[in-house]
């Protein structure tokens, strides 16, 4: 059975900037929020069957509903449940406000700081905020504080970039995993870091950014595997929709779409969530696999389009109908496929979990 580690709490999809990348649509347009009341009964539903090992707030801009996020820190922190914040940082206009705020969040129980730095924050949040948060979480006791960046060939704001005007030196050099990260010894107890990701062709990016952004895959054949977000990174929705992941904004999917939240028990939605033949394929076998399956049933319908990315491919078959019918069409190919997958994947994640126990 597919089940969450991670929680992804996606406190709302206002926010201050309107990056042409953003994977959420968010803006400052919008004002979908959660209510704690909402997380609460999504964590302790959860919690009542498995373990997570951190919960996410994000959103949009989880900061936007400050009040609700700390009540929400505090009562992850109150079930020992690790969290991690992923702010853009528009609240620290200073140096001195920035460490309240960063003191707030310790003291409610925050565990990770990850802030949003590159070119399309830039225009909605000046780099100095970036500079403040990392400067300033010096000495609370977080357990990592991680800068992360979305950039392709063209961006100004890169890694290098970014170590040039922290002015801090890495201890060990570049690490190659779909981009680089830059890992910093800067004080005990605190992992730091600047984690590169490439800008992907997914939501409004696919619309308003020039296609010499994106990076495609060296060979399609790259993006073979099974993915392994699906439900065990479930997300939660400013909607209060349980998603199966937080690749990009899913309320509505008729695949990725677990349910209403408010109205259905969050683990009653995961337990029928693995029964959806689609949904547990592209888990235990992969989009890849799926789109093969596609071009047998129906030719054409996923295009030549070279994507760059596991996600990027997702949104191509689960937002297209026709893909949609022909795999609820292939039976025949998929479930025998499903059926041998599902007990590998299974094995090796109980195998993974039994390993994870014992150290600890």
């Amino acid at each position: 059975m597919l089940r969450p580690v991670t929680l992804n709490i996606l406190m709302t999809n206002w926010c201050n900037a309107e990056c042409g990348h953003c994977c959420m649509n968010a803006g400052p347009q919008r004002n979908d929020r959660l209510a704690f009341e909402t997380i609460k009964n999504v964590l302790d539903s959860v919690l009542e069957h498995t373990e997570l090992a951190v919960v996410v707030f994000a959103g949009g801009e989880p900061m936007g509903s400050r009040k609700t996020l700390y009540r929400a820190i505090r009562y992850c922190e109150d079930q020992g449940i690790a969290t991690r914040m992923v702010s853009n940082a528009y609240w620290a206009k200073d140096a001195v406000r920035t460490v309240e705020v960063l003191r707030e969040l310790r003291s409610a129980g925050l565990r990770e700081v990850n802030i949003s730095a590159d070119d399309y924050h830039l225009p909605y949040v000046p780099f100095q905020n970036v500079a403040n948060v990392w400067k300033s979480a010096r000495g609370l006791g977080f357990k990592s504080v991680v800068i992360a960046n979305g950039n392709g060939p063209e961006s100004l704001i890169n890694p290098g970039y970014l170590v040039e005007m922290l002015g801090d030196t890495p201890v060990r050099t570049w690490v190659d995993y779909r981009g680089q990260m830059v890992e910093f010894d800067l004080e005990p107890g605190t992992y730091y870091a600047i984690s590169q990701t490439p800008v992907q062709r997914l939501e409004r990016a696919g619309e308003e950014l020039a296609a010499t952004t994106f990076v495609p895959a060296a060979k399609q054949e790259n993006l073979r595997g099974r993915c392994p977000h699906v439900i065990r990174d479930a997300a939660l929705s400013p909607r209060g929709h349980l998603l199966s992941c937080c690749g990009f904004e899913l309320d509505g999917n008729p695949i990725l779409d677990l349910g209403d939240a408010k109205a259905t028990d969050a683990w009653q939605l995961i337990e029928q969530a693995n029964h959806d033949g689609v949904l547990t394929a592209i888990g235990y076998l992969g989009p890849y696999f799926l789109k093969g399956v596609i071009e047998q049933i129906a030719p054409g319908t996923i295009g030549d389009r070279c994507h760059g990315s596991v996600c990027e491919l997702c949104r191509t078959i689960v937002t297209n109908p026709a893909a949609i019918a022909a795999l609820q069409q292939a039976k025949d190919v998929l479930l025998p496929a499903l059926a041998e997958a599902r007990k590998i994947v299974d094995s090796q994640i109980a195998s993974a979990n039994e390993g994870t126990r014992n150290l600890t």
